[in-house]
């Protein structure tokens, strides 16, 4: 079961994060295309049972759809930009850290 998740980036596409991303993560059984409203019915559902969801993206990029399920923050770096892509899932038996960048 999804506990919540912390997640970074430079860029930020808020449709693709709901739709390809946050889906995957929350387990879930419908699809937006074929499911319509039992989607979104879904999404909520699974979504209120989050302790925590955060998006932290570059000042620059932090635009797009919120959710009050979830929160998107603008990252403020002095003289420079927030450029990692770290994700960090956790469910009830499992923590998962991803890191996307090989600037690392």
């Amino acid at each position: 079961m999804p506990i919540g998740f912390i997640a970074t980036s430079f860029t930020f596409n808020a449709e693709f994060f709901e739709e390809e991303c946050l889906t995957r993560f929350l387990c879930m059984e419908t699809e937006k295309e074929n499911d319509g409203a039992a989607f979104l019915v879904e999404r909520e559902e699974k979504l209120a049972g989050l302790k925590c969801g955060i998006v932290l993206i570059d000042q620059q990029h932090c635009k797009g759809n919120r959710s009050l399920r979830w929160d998107l923050v603008s990252c403020r770096v002095p003289n420079g930009i927030q450029h990692a892509k770290i994700t960090l899932l956790y469910w009830t038996n499992a923590i998962r850290i991803i890191i996307g960048s090989a600037n690392l």
